[in-house]
């Protein structure tokens, strides 16, 4: 069978873009609820998730940016948030995704 080459479903959840699609940039951010007293343990261990970044924190409430490759990237590392000791809740809040353009290796015409 041929045909228009189809985005495979386990190619989006590992991070892979399609065959011959353009590759894509997500961007999202999520709340996470946590128990007060372990919000600086939670804070720094966020911070060593690539990809990631903490940009509020105040009464148990974490705000979080969150970049990759895909919408599983994304997930994956929401779920490694929500499995840290301390965490109650982590919400995605928002997504947004760009197509990037794939660089051929031309130079690009600055007219």
């Amino acid at each position: 069978m041929s045909g228009p080459s189809l985005v495979k479903r386990r190619d989006v959840l590992q991070g892979k873009p399609g065959g011959g699609h353009a590759a894509e940039h997500h961007i999202s951010s999520a709340v996470v609820r946590a128990i007060p007293s372990k919000v600086p343990d939670i804070l720094a261990q966020i911070a060593t998730i690539e990809g990631v970044e903490s940009v509020a924190a105040e009464n148990g409430r974490i705000i979080l940016v969150l970049e990759g490759g895909s919408s599983g990237v994304l997930g994956e590392r929401l779920t490694a948030i929500n499995l840290l000791e301390g965490v109650l809740a982590a919400s995605m809040v928002f997504e947004h995704f760009e197509q990037l353009e794939q660089s051929h290796g031309a130079g690009a015409d600055s007219s």
